[in-house]
């Protein structure tokens, strides 16, 4: 069977809550459809509500079943093994356990099953833009096969999960968390070493801004989880956790103007951007 890319038409962040209820719901797909039918309407912002019969038959279904989540057909329908172990790790550490474990299933399911987008962005070594990867994913299957909402929805997810960055149609590979996936391991990063690479990462963004002590959150973010391996909410947390001023630096962290995207919320509120000062020894 020749490989190609599923349409993955269900949200990322809604999965593991299906999850959870086809879980509850088992043994009757009555159940399963209204529930889930119920939940996505609650969810959706779209004009026209999406019906019962597109929640379950033409959405969730199809794309849990790409992601070999759940096996069966209508009161047979069941978890599989990862299905279960996503939904275990939502309900123990929410998202970024979630997150963490789809990521490595996204790699091995793309490299083994798919068409191994990912593997070849990490050879190819450098960003592509939107097109050029569309025309070259294209290139590994017949004629129509692979259409630019199916690449779109793929990236939605790997971004979602950590492992790619798409800003302005360009693509790019996060090499660290990649190799992560791949390697199927995971180090800590201690609270000293983070402190030094936020640091690291900070001179450098700042080297590039206007002047301004203060430089945005996902840059420096961007930075400091390529460079030690982390994933991005591994990265929000330890922000979070450290102390914001000790007897060598403070960290100072303000809200934007205007609401930007990828920023962090502490006690309360949402902050985007940062400025780090060292403090002078007498």
């Amino acid at each position: 069977m020749e490989k190609s890319l599923p349409a993955l038409k269900a949200k990322v962040n809604l999965i593991p809550r299906v999850l959870g209820i086809i879980a509850v719901n088992q043994g009757s797909y009555v159940k399963i459809e209204q529930a889930i039918s119920d939940f996505w309407r609650s969810e959706s912002k779209r004009r026209k509500p999406p019906t019962s019969r597109n929640s379950m038959r033409a959405v969730f279904g199809p794309t849990l079943r790409h992601l070999q989540l759940i096996r069966g057909e209508r009161d047979s329908i069941r978890l599989l093994p990862l299905g279960k172990k996503l939904l275990a790790e939502y309900k123990e550490r929410e998202e970024a356990g979630y997150k963490k474990l789809l990521a490595r299933h996204l790699v091995k399911l793309d490299k083994e099953k798919w068409l191994n987008v990912l593997g070849y962005l990490s050879e190819s070594g450098r960003s592509h833009m939107f097109d050029d990867l569309l025309n070259a994913v294209r290139s590994q299957t017949p004629e129509g096969v692979i259409n630019e909402e199916r690449l779109t929805k793929f990236l939605l997810y790997c971004q979602y999960v950590g492992v790619v960055s798409v800003k302005n149609r360009s693509v790019v590979l996060r090499n660290s968390q990649y190799e992560r996936c791949t390697r199927n391991s995971c180090t800590p990063l201690s609270d000293q070493d983070f402190v030094r690479l936020l640091f690291e990462a900070y001179e450098l963004v700042r080297s590039t801004s206007e002047g301004s002590p203060y430089v945005s959150i996902p840059d420096v973010r961007d930075v400091v989880c390529e460079r030690g391996g982390i994933w991005l909410d591994d990265f929000d947390q330890k922000l979070r956790d450290i102390p914001k001023e000790t007897k060598d630096y403070l960290i100072q962290l303000t809200q934007p103007m205007v609401r930007k995207s990828d920023g962090l919320t502490i006690g309360g509120k949402y902050l985007y951007y940062i400025a780090i000062y060292e403090k002078r020894r007498d």
